[in-house]
Order: C-alpha cells, then structure tokens, then sequence
C-alpha cells in the first residue's frame, strides 16, 4: 500500500498537470480550433462582401463582432483565464454546464480530469461564433439548443453530480426566491454530492437579498474568508460552489 506521503505527492503532481503542461496542452489545440473557425468566417464573409453587400452586412452583424473578437481573435485570453479555476472542479464524475458557449471548459474538463460532460446553451441566430466553435471541438452533439429561464426544469441528464454555469447571463433577473428553486431543483435531480458550481452574472448580486443568500449558502474558494465581503462578489473571486447532498 502506498504511504500517506506518496500518496499526496502523486496528488500533487495530477494537480499541477491539470494546471501545467497538459493544461498548456489543451489551450494550443483549442487557440489553434479558434484560428481555423475564424480563418473560414472571415473567408465566407469576404465571399460574401464580393457577390452579395447586403448579406455580407448581415452576416456580420449576426457574427456578433465582439464574440469572434475575443473567442477567436484572442481565443488564448479566454481560456487561460480557466487556469484558476481547475484545482477546485473537483468530486464529480458527470456534469452540466449551463452557457456553455464556445465549450473551453467543456473540453477542459473532459480533457483534464475526464468528466463526462453534456450542457445546454441558447442558440439565438447571432451565436455563429459560438455554434461553429463548439463544431470544430467535437462537442456539439452533447450541447442542448435551451435557454435557461426562471423556475423552468432543466434537462439534466440521469447520473448528472454536478451543475455548473459561469458567467450566467441567465440569472441577472433571478430573486432569492429563484435561487432557491434551483437549488431544491437540483437537489432532487442530481446525485452524488450534489454540486452546483457557479460564477454568477454579477449583476446578479443587484437582486435584493441575492448577494447575502450566496454569502450564507455558498463556499467561495477563492476567497480568503469562508463569508466574504458583499464587495467582493463582484469578479471572479465570486466562484463559489454549492453541496446540496
């Protein structure tokens, strides 16, 4: 049997690889997915610009310039920031992602620690960027056309342990009494432990009571101080994580 000091130091090391090289690893090839799906946008717009003006136009706009600027022109910015992040997407073996976007997480975590992901996001026409990016990593058959409403069912899938959403857009609107609906949502619906991890919308702290129902309820390992700072909701030391076993 492996002594308790061996045992840390192989823990270690799984921890630093899932921050180091493999991780390095993993953002080359998803920069490099982000090059060739913004190589074959802007070959198709500029086709466009030469037999047809007024759909190249539309086409842009539906590009949503500001989604190819940072998912695939600063693609590398994007996913390295997820870096912080790994060391605590711990304790479960299968999850849903809520906006799962142009699926960097997805893929890390399928990757880095073999979580059997599915996910769901909502697919209005201008998310070329994000469709066509989610294609060129081979996850979008696992990802659900849903957009996350209030106190509506989500489809997560049997055996699912974990919910996770960041940035969530969905939950700018949400009340304490929304809140709480997701969590005994949840709580019958998952197994396991139980997670929900999330980095919240920060506007989603304006709410009344919201910003104090997560400073009770949730464990922020970011943070220095097991109840933080309301001020200090408001960026990514926000990413908290829920058990609901």
């Amino acid at each position: 049997m492996a002594s308790d000091s061996l045992v840390g130091e192989l823990a270690a090391r799984a921890q630093v690889d899932q921050t180091g090289e493999a991780f390095d690893r993993i953002q080359q090839e998803l920069v490099a997915a982000a090059g060739r799906v913004r190589a074959r946008l802007e070959a198709h717009l500029e086709k466009l610009r030469r037999t047809d003006p007024a759909k190249a136009e539309d086409f842009w706009e539906r590009l949503t310039p500001e989604w190819k600027d940072k998912y695939c022109d600063r693609a590398g910015e994007h996913i390295a920031k997820w870096r912080e992040f790994m060391p605590h997407l711990d304790g479960f073996a299968q999850a849903y992602e809520i906006g799962v976007g142009p699926g960097s997480l997805f893929r890390l975590l399928t990757e880095l620690k073999g979580v059997r992901m599915w996910g769901c996001d909502a697919d209005p026409e201008h998310s070329i960027v994000f469709r066509e990016l989610r294609k060129e990593v081979g996850i979008a058959d696992r990802v659900d056309n849903f957009p996350v409403q209030r106190r509506a069912p989500v489809p997560i899938p049997e055996g699912t342990e974990a919910l996770m959403g960041f940035y969530t857009t969905f939950s700018r609107k949400f009340s304490v009494q929304d809140w709480e609906w997701l969590l005994d949502f949840c709580r019958e619906r998952l197994v396991g432990e139980k997670w929900i991890v999330m980095l919240p919308n920060p506007k989603s702290f304006g709410r009344e009571g919201v910003a104090e129902f997560f400073r009770r309820k949730a464990d922020f390992p970011l943070l220095d101080r097991k109840v933080p700072e309301e001020s200090q909701l408001w960026h990514n030391r926000a990413f908290c994580r829920f058990s609901l076993a």
